[in-house]
């Protein structure tokens, strides 16, 4: 009985704390162009195309730089941890809950960080 006074408290926090919490649109976002081939949508950003890579968890999710808009909502691009924008993004559906995200890699680069990997056939 006493660890269901601690589980609980526990799983009620997770749900309420995630990447939201850090998260937030900057004062001047980047507004992002998308582009559909029929295989895949990329983000666009001016003379950069970035093509889906992977899932990723939150934990990897870094500063919300900006959104684009998909149908009736809003997709917001956030850094990826320890990488440079200039070949890796995440996209998320929301800020307050980032649960389901995608790494998306510049299609120019070759530089993969330690731990991902893809079974896209356009990044093979």
């Amino acid at each position: 009985m006493k660890k269901i006074i601690y589980v609980v408290p526990v799983f009620i926090l997770l749900l309420f704390v995630g990447c939201g919490s850090k998260l937030r649109l900057p004062d001047n976002p980047v507004v992002f162009d998308t582009k559909d081939n029929g295989t895949y949508m990329s983000i666009i950003w001016d003379d950069k195309e970035y093509v889906p890579y992977c899932a990723c968890d939150p934990s990897q999710v870094g500063d919300c730089i900006g959104y684009y808009k998909n149908e009736d909502s809003i997709v917001y691009v956030c850094k990826l941890k320890g990488q440079s924008e200039d070949e890796w993004l995440v996209d998320n559906l929301g800020l307050d809950n980032c649960n389901e995200c995608m790494i998306f890699r510049e299609k120019d680069t070759k530089n993969i960080p330690s731990g991902l990997s893809s079974d896209y056939e356009w990044n093979k």
